[in-house]
């Protein structure tokens, strides 16, 4: 249709910038008019465009179905042809390859990850900049503006609310944009020179979203357009867009026509590509549907994320409710999932592998991210069923992944042998690298990027390799920094999410048949607490909440159980603990049984037996090594021992195929294990691991054998084939790069050995295919992570493919009926004593007053001891020479003490003296001296002594004498350190400069009122003096007499343990970057049995040895070394404090708690940087420690205390607890964001802390503690907020508790409650137990 008949306008355009865009429409048409028209292009007329979003393109009439609205003539469109051919000005002319074709010549001048989309990007780029360009009337309607998109935004302000997928995904896809930026940096330096990253992003985000996939010059090769005018339309929902285009060969063109009958007014919608959801949407594309998901049922109204985003140019200032608004939630089901043979997929699974599958057809490689459990490998192996996979550690070289040394059987000559990848490039299939964000930093891009990029990889054999066509390379790993934007440009990025709690029910409703729909619920519920809970220690994957459904159906256990031990919850930190039970809280039990177990053999099966409840599993028949079958000589039928073998059962009846074992050392694991596969007849291949285990000491050791490699079968893989147990021991010393790999043999059900075979549960054919014995099972005993066996988190990587059973230390009775079979001589009274002893230094451990985890290992010691060499029950020296066999350790020397009192209070008298004789000293709890400085805080005296009336009145300020004899004076005017009176330095009384107590006297306290009769000029002139003597004791302070250190040495003698104990687990938040590992490749040490076919062929370099890694190879989530926490203990030094220290020691407390702090953190400076400041009426930041300034020496940390004294003596009355509060958070950050500098990834998962101590002196002021609340939950994700009260007017420290966030609060009446309370605010941060 001519340009004189034509109605595109623009409607409801009353702005200037509106004004604008109809002009810039009226220009685009006028060229397609004058170009277009005449070559038999047309707009039908009744097609209207109005502003409402970036594109939005209105009927003016009703339209049928098939009606033409425009067709497209080939030299109106731009194809990446023409773009190819227009990039010579930038040298740029043999950069770029299409992607659908892998099979490239080799190029040494084509940088890496240049596609088509990418050239197209690049020539809209600068030609938008040429003056009287032909495509410039089609440049003048596009968008100067893309913040509307994601990738334009601060991914910081975003972090906290965008689902983790989400905001994985568009990390992916900024590390993909900047990759290919950077090798256009490297192609031509002239183009990096003129544009700039944000240029460049800006026209990709163009292209991007205008490009049409099709062939426009009738020949084979597929090509992206872009296309003037019909780029106007928008996405309409799958299904339910009312318009599509074609490529029409016959007239060269392309054409837009109704699919569906369109009204008047109608909104003209094209589709984006199927099963887009929500999120797919907001990442691609910069915008939602107007309705509550991406399938919608009409033709939906574009919700533009920029206009929520965007605010006066910037940031909307609230970036939750910004983001609200971009993704809304949707409590209903998206689509309907359903299982796709023995997999459920949720819809957006299926729409990740439809989406992956559209990547495979179009030649791009794929990279599935998603969190551990959610189903990744099983997405891979259904995107490429026949594809070989290899299983990543951190042991894999960027050589490994190409190929490997061998020998020929028969020759012994050296061979190389292909890994998986490149097998696969060789005959043109897929590929999976399970795990890849385990590999060592810069191996991936390293080994496979040329490949990836050009299809061309130079081989260690020294060969080149051209990939096959059909080639694709698929990795499933879980999110990171390993996905940077040299990595990421090799691939698409696909998230693959976890299920929702509707998904959850679904999925097990396919996958447990029986499981009932009550029981389902709960399941789906509390597996959407843990993943929305934020914590990685919380998170119930896919694989352990199916596996819980299952035992659920089974029958055999209860939910609570079973969510606990999923978790392993009795050895999570307390807060993260108390959440689970909270979880699990209001579910009531079911048929639990009543009684103690009993294991047995009845019948030819195992039976354990509880009440009415009976389990059983059969006994194996007789294999082929009998002697392997273990039997446990001394194995005692404790209740305890006996609860143990029948969870064993359980699971075996269960069907569980590999089980985890964790419990503290000494409590019985390896007993129960060995006492189950006796009663079942198994045989048993056991390995003990250690710090230097490595993967082919797990699975297979090379060995030189008449000069040829030959590989010996390690424990795990003779089980495997022969169908016997492998019991794996001290699981947790072996580094998890090598155990990880348990993993992959039993939740992917096939492991890839050294030697080139494979085990697998499904065997295929093949020479290389090793199939697992039915029979198979895999047993692996672990300790907790962390202090103090300081083993690796083995459950985190790896747990939830296992099925996981807690074995603790026995009861009360179960430990008396052990004894009494090891000690049958002793008297019953005695080995009951010696049991409840052991329970209460376990208590003691839980609660964080001793570091050690007392076991059923240390008790049945000293039990066996006095059976064979004790003496008379009533000599304390035999008890304690058995005790001292256990106490030896130096793990307990300073906490000898604390435990020698628990054995003296269960009867074991004479025991502490007599360890002293055996062990030497031990720190006591020594009188503190009375000679020091702050002496007063010391004295025996306690209380109030009552109200007292003035019997003077009011005249100046003044110190007052001083009385030698210490007698009491109240009410008076003449003697300093009185109180109740008038005028004089003391306590209680009125007009007086400053406090000051006699040491010995109780003060009484005058009224309010009578305070109230003070002059102003009395006050001021009071404060005036105050500042003098404070002045003139920070003065005194700088000395330090010889009295003054013996007076804090035995201070700190009286925290001593708690010290120790505290220094010790902060000392045990080790820095995994700093840890020892194999350092290869080495021209001396142990040779390294993975090169011995490198030393016959003649390589120097085969040697390893223990040492510290390169900082720079140390994965980012491995690196908190680089940065320190940031501690900051903000202390009550306000006038209370040394007013009420004689009613109840509070000040002593304040005191210790600051010695606590500073004699904890000695020599952690590499780790924790922390700072000392005070808070009172006079100043809400009095700094006593500076940050990266700790007190260098005892005398230095003296100093620090008496300053602290002398603050609370001398400031003015007030209290600013919630200004001060509120200002160390905000320190906190600060500090925090300036250490981190531009490293905001490292940072963001690191948390800082700030303690602040208080009297809870708020009624006194009209202080609401509501107050104090809102300042300590204010603090953000990287900053927890905690608050100490030590002292306390009746029960107002309770009550101020109470009205603190959950957790927050903390009373401490007791100075050897601190460490406890000190413990459980740095477990609650995440500082200490972070390996759990």
């Amino acid at each position: 249709m001519r340009r004189a008949a034509l109605a595109l306008v623009v409607l409801g355009c009353t702005t200037q910038n509106a004004t604008a865009e109809s002009q810039a429409w009226e220009r685009l048409l006028g060229w397609f008019d004058e170009n277009c028209a005449p070559a038999g292009g047309f707009v039908e007329e009744g097609v209207a465009q109005r502003k409402g979003g970036i594109r939005d393109l209105y009927t003016r009439k009703a339209l049928p179905k098939g009606h033409v609205l425009i067709k497209l003539p080939r030299k109106c469109l731009l194809s990446h042809k023409e773009s190819l051919n227009d990039l010579k000005t930038y040298g740029l002319e043999g950069a770029f390859a299409p992607s659908r074709d892998l099979k490239f010549p080799p190029s040494s001048t084509r940088p890496s990850g240049l596609r088509e989309a990418h050239a197209t990007s690049v020539w809209l780029m600068a030609a938008r900049l040429v003056p009287g360009h032909y495509f410039e009337p089609y440049f003048g309607v596009l968008p100067d503006d893309t913040s509307y998109h994601p990738f334009s935004w601060p991914l910081k302000d975003l972090r906290k609310k965008l689902p983790e997928f989400t905001y994985e995904r568009v990390v992916a896809l900024q590390n993909h944009v900047r990759g290919v930026y950077r090798s256009l940096e490297l192609a031509s330096p002239a183009l990096a020179e003129r544009f700039s990253y944000e240029d460049f992003l800006h026209a990709k985000l163009l292209v991007d979203a205008r490009n049409f996939g099709g062939n426009v010059d009738n020949d084979d090769d597929f090509q992206l357009n872009m296309l003037p005018v019909i780029d106007s339309l928008n996405h309409g929902g799958h299904e339910h867009h009312n318009a599509h285009y074609r490529f029409v060969e016959e007239t060269n063109e392309v054409w837009l026509e109704t699919r569906i009958a369109v009204p008047a007014g109608g909104n003209l919608s094209i589709t984006y590509g199927p099963h887009r959801t929500q999120e797919d949407l907001f990442v691609e594309y910069g915008f939602t549907l107007d309705c509550a998901h991406a399938f919608c049922h009409d033709v939906a109204t574009i919700n533009y994320a920029g206009k929520y985003w965007r605010l006066e140019g910037g940031p909307a200032a609230d970036a939750v409710a910004a983001a609200d608004a971009i993704l809304p939630k949707f409590e209903g089901d998206l689509a309907p999932g359903g299982l796709d043979g023995d997999l459920w997929l949720s819809a957006t699974q299926k729409g990740v592998l439809e989406g992956a599958r559209a990547d495979f057809e179009n030649g791009e490689h794929v990279a599935l991210v998603g969190p551990a459990g959610g189903g990744k490998s099983a997405l891979a192996r259904r995107l490429a069923p026949d594809a070989a996979s290899q299983a990543c550690h951190r042991d894999l070289t960027a050589r490994d992944l190409l190929q490997r040394r061998d020998t020929d059987a028969a020759t012994g000559a050296s061979v190389w042998k292909d890994a998986p990848v490149v097998a696969a490039m060789r005959s043109g299939e897929a590929a999976i690298l399970d795990g890849a964000h385990r590999l060592p930093r810069g191996a991936l891009a390293a080994a496979l990027g040329r490949a990836l990029h050009d299809g061309v990889v130079d081989l260690p054999d020294g060969t080149r390799l051209d990939a096959a066509p059909g080639f694709r390379l698929i990795i499933a790993a879980e999110p990171g920094a390993w996905l940077d934007g040299e990595v990421a440009a090799c691939f698409s990025s696909r998230a693959a999410p976890e299920w929702d709690r509707a998904e959850t029910k679904a999925a097990l409703a396919a996958l447990v048949p029986g499981l009932s729909e009550k029981r389902a619920s709960m399941v789906a519920r509390v597996a959407d607490q843990s993943r929305s809970a934020g914590d990685a220690a919380t998170r119930l994957s896919g694989r352990a909440v199916t596996r819980i459904a299952r035992r659920l159906a089974a029958g055999d256990a209860d939910f609570a159980p079973l969510v606990r031990e999923a978790l392993m919850a009795p050895f999570l930190p307390k807060r993260l603990a108390e959440r689970v039970d909270e979880w699990c809280g209001d579910v009531a039990t079911s048929g639990k049984a009543d009684g103690d177990w009993t294991v047995t053999v009845d019948r030819g099966a195992v039976a354990a037996i509880c009440g009415t409840r009976r389990v059983d599993v059969p006994v194996r028949a007789p294999g082929a090594a009998p002697e392997l079958v273990p039997v446990v000589a001394e194995y005692v039928a404790t209740p305890a021992a006996e609860s143990a073998v029948a969870k064993l059962v359980s699971l075996e009846a269960a069907g569980e195929a590999a089980v985890l074992v964790l419990g503290n050392q000494g409590v019985g694991k390896n007993v129960a294990v060995d006492r189950f596969l006796e009663l079942c007849g198994a045989e048993r291949e056991y390995a003990q691991l250690h710090r230097d285990s490595t993967v082919a000491s797990l699975t297979a050791t090379p060995t030189l054998e008449g000069g040829v490699l030959r590989h010996v079968d390690a424990p795990l893989v003779r089980a495997a084939i022969h169908g016997r147990v492998c019991v794996l021991d001290e699981a947790d010393k072996a580094p998890t790069e090598v155990t990880v790999l348990l993993k992959a043999l039993v939740a992917d059900g096939a492991l890839g050995l050294p030697d080139g075979r494979v085990l697998s549960r499904s065997p295929t054919e093949g020479s290389r295919v090793v199939p697992v014995h039915p029979d198979f099972r895999l047993v692996v005993l672990a300790n907790r992570p962390g202090f103090p066996f300081h083993g690796n988190a083995l459950f985190r990587d790896c747990g939830d493919a296992f099925a996981a059973m807690v074995v603790d230390n026995p009861d009360v009775a179960s430990e008396e009926a052990l004894l009494e079979a090891l000690a049958p001589s002793r008297p019953a009274d005695e080995r009951r004593r010696l049991a409840c002893a052991f329970a209460e230094l376990r208590a003691r451990h839980d609660a964080g007053a001793l570091s050690y985890p007392f076991s059923m290992r240390e008790c049945a010691a000293v039990a066996r001891h006095l059976e064979r060499y004790g003496g008379d029950e009533r000599d304390p020296g035999a008890f304690a020479e058995a005790l001292a066999n256990v106490l030896a350790h130096d793990a307990f020397s300073a906490q000898r003490s604390a435990v020698a009192d628990v054995f003296e209070a269960h009867g074991f008298e004479g025991a502490k003296d007599r360890l002293a004789e055996a062990l030497g000293s031990m720190p006591g709890a020594a009188a503190l001296a009375r000679d020091l400085k702050i002496e007063y805080l010391f004295s025996g005296a306690k209380g109030g002594g009552g109200a007292s009336t003035p019997r003077t009145g009011l005249d100046a300020p003044k110190f007052g004498k001083v009385d030698p004899t210490q007698a009491p004076h109240v009410g008076g005017n003449t003697w300093a350190g009185g109180s109740g009176g008038s005028d004089t330095a003391g306590l209680g009384g009125r007009g007086g400069p400053y406090r000051l107590w006699d040491g010995k006297n109780v003060p009484h306290q005058v009224s309010e009122e009578a305070k109230a009769e003070v002059s102003e000029a009395a006050r001021a002139e009071g404060r005036r003096q105050a500042k003098l003597a404070h002045s003139k004791r920070l003065k005194e302070i700088e000395g330090m007499t010889e009295t003054e250190w013996e007076s804090y040495k035995s201070m700190l003698e009286r925290i001593a343990p708690h010290v120790d104990a505290l220094r010790a687990a902060l000392d045990a938040a080790r820095d995994k970057r700093r840890e020892r590992t194999w350092l290869r490749r080495r021209a001396d040490g142990e040779l390294d049995d993975d090169r011995l076919v490198d030393g016959v062929a003649g390589d120097r370099l085969v040697f390893k040895r223990r040492g510290s890694p390169d900082p720079r190879d140390a994965p980012r989530a491995e690196g908190e070394g680089r940065k320190t926490r940031k501690l900051l203990f903000l202390m009550d030094c306000s006038g209370s404090m040394y007013r009420f220290q004689m009613l109840d020691g509070r000040l002593a407390r304040m005191l210790e708690a600051a010695m606590l702090v500073m004699e904890s953190l000695e020599g952690l400076d590499e780790k924790y940087e922390y700072e000392i400041r005070g808070h009172s009426g006079e100043t809400e930041a009095a700094t006593f420690v500076e940050w990266g300034a700790p007190p260098a020496n005892r005398g230095e940390r003296l100093k620090v205390l008496q300053r602290m004294v002398a603050h609370s003596q001398f400031c003015d009355s007030g209290d600013n607890t919630i200004e001060a509060t509120r200002r160390a958070r905000r320190d906190v950050v600060a500090r925090a964001a300036a250490d981190a500098g531009d490293d905001d990834d490292d940072e963001a998962d690191r948390r800082h802390l700030v303690v602040a101590l208080s009297d809870a002196n708020f009624e006194r002021y009209g202080m609401d503690p509501r107050w104090w609340a809102d300042a300590l939950a204010d603090t953000g994700e990287a900053v927890d907020a905690h608050a100490v009260m030590v002292g306390s007017i009746g029960h107002e420290a309770s009550v101020v508790a109470g009205a603190l966030p959950r957790g927050h609060g903390h009373v401490c009446f007791d100075a050897d409650e601190l460490p406890v309370v000190f413990k459980r605010i740095l477990q609650h941060a995440r500082i200490l137990d972070d390996e759990a």
